[in-house]
């Protein structure tokens, strides 16, 4: 309330169409604030008034009243409703304050102690479901190995924790060690809580992909930062992206045709080449008019392929399509990729005229 809000142009942090709320301010103002939307309970605060009074439509009234000692409104000492402490954390419900009645604060330098609810590790181990595990990596690509760990939430239960790869070679195997996976390839780390007594949690699943680190790649257009993918290289870091493009795999160009070059590292034999493209017509986002595909030895002499595709522009959705080319069977180190633009946004679309999206997510590499 003090440092986001202010009566200026800027007093808000955000604004009231981007998930701002400026009822917020009100709320707090008077003591209390939802706690996540739709959820009928409200936190306590500190309330920036000595009394105030809100009239209900059921003829009752909701009175708020504060003390602050020796002027210190800096936290809650004690909190009552109906001059008893309110239920546990200081929450109220949407039901009990629309009521009416009381709500005091005795606001000071220090806050008192919330009421909680002890918990015996008796009542925990025997009380509702055992919680999911937690998995957190640095990041979901790496080059050489990535380290994973493996945790939860306090408590009398266990972790178990099961690796898989898509390929073995024996030394390259991931290694688990107690709470801790090392990844050497693209894997998947699995994890639960158990209480031994045969009883387990949610199973949490995360994949890692180990990209080819003598690739690179030459971006010639200029992806917007809001759709990033995760930075220059999201174009070759083998992960792909769904039929939703806010999901963190997909890399945006707005209003331009996108160009890159990838070096492949040294010269391989190529079968044929692919581009994973997105169209979401209601978001602006439509598959490239066509996809050119040049490749190269020497980055000198270029040999050149065109690919189109039939879906039409109306079509409604998210939908991925991998567009690939004939085959090909080149050795090949270096290969430029130039999506077309389909466009501004066609008559009778809604932002008729409006500069339209290209979502790319992964140059694909056809080798057998």
């Amino acid at each position: 309330m003090r440092e986001m809000y202010r009566d200026a142009p800027d007093g808000l942090s955000g604004n009231e169409d981007c998930g701002q709320m400026s009822a917020w301010y009100v709320l707090s103002a008077l003591g209390f604030h939802p706690i996540a939307p739709g959820a009928p309970e409200y936190s306590l605060g500190v309330p920036l008034f000595d009394t105030a009074t809100i009239h209900l439509p059921s003829g009752t009234d909701l009175k708020i009243t504060s003390t602050a000692e020796a002027g210190h409104r800096d936290h809650v000492v004690q909190a009552l409703w109906n001059g008893r402490e309110p239920g546990l954390f200081r929450r109220l419900d949407h039901a009990t304050l629309t009521g009416g009645g009381t709500l005091h604060f005795d606001l000071g330098p220090r806050p008192g102690s919330a009421p909680v609810r002890v918990v015996r590790e008796t009542d925990r181990r025997a009380r509702g479901p055992l919680p999911a595990a937690i998995i957190q990596a640095p990041a979901r690509t790496f080059t050489d190995s990535l380290e994973v760990t493996v945790s939860a939430v306090p408590g009398p239960w266990e972790i178990v924790i099961g690796t898989e790869q898509t390929t073995r070679s024996g030394k390259d195997d991931p290694r688990v060690v107690k709470d801790r996976v090392t990844l050497y390839k693209s894997g998947t780390v699995r994890a639960r809580t158990t209480d031994g007594a045969g009883n387990f949690g949610p199973e949490t699943v995360a994949h890692f992909v180990r990209r080819d680190s003598e690739r690179s790649v030459e971006l010639l257009s200029e992806y917007a930062a809001q759709y990033s993918a995760g930075g220059d290289n999201a174009l070759i870091d083998g992960l792909r992206g769904g039929n939703d493009f806010r999901t963190g795999e997909w890399q945006g160009y707005q209003g331009q045709d996108v160009t890159f070059i990838v070096d492949l590292g040294k010269p391989m034999r190529v079968i044929k080449l692919g581009l994973g493209a997105l169209q979401d017509a209601r978001s602006w986002i439509w598959l490239p008019a066509e996809v050119e595909f040049a490749v190269s030895l020497n980055k000198r002499q270029w040999s050149g392929i065109t690919v189109t595709h039939d879906v039409p522009r109306e079509q409604e959705g998210g939908m991925v399509r991998e567009l690939w080319t004939d085959p090909i069977d080149m050795r090949v180190r270096y290969v430029q990729v130039t999506a077309r633009n389909a466009g501004p946004c066609p008559p009778g679309h809604f932002g008729e005229g409006g500069a339209s999206w290209v979502f790319l997510d992964e140059l694909l590499i056809g080798t057998e």
